[in-house]
């Protein structure tokens, strides 16, 4: 009886395995979804440090171009007020 079920048994395992899809395919197709995945989401990291990076670019150039501006002022400004003064007081010494 022992060699039967034995038997019995061999032959439900190779049916139920001949039915059943191998493993080796939807471990396939897992790891294909999830190297899809991270790089899809790699690539959206990419993108987004990429528009950071020229953002910040863009925005450090304005900041130098801008300082630029205000020193040039700053300097046209204070060179105004010492002519101002200088003008004053080269009027009192022709009047005197």
């Amino acid at each position: 009886m022992k060699k039967t079920s034995f038997t019995e048994q061999n032959k439900q395992m190779k049916q139920s395995a001949s039915s059943s899809p191998p493993f080796a395919e939807p471990a396939a197709s897992a790891a294909q979804s999830e190297t899809e995945d991270p790089t899809a989401g790699l690539q959206a990291d990419l993108d987004r440090f990429r528009d950071l990076a020229l953002r910040s670019q863009a925005d450090f150039e304005n900041y130098k171009k801008r300082s630029a501006r205000e020193k040039e002022e700053a300097i046209r400004y204070a060179n105004s007020s010492l002519l101002e003064r200088l003008v004053g007081i080269i009027d009192n010494f022709e009047l005197g």
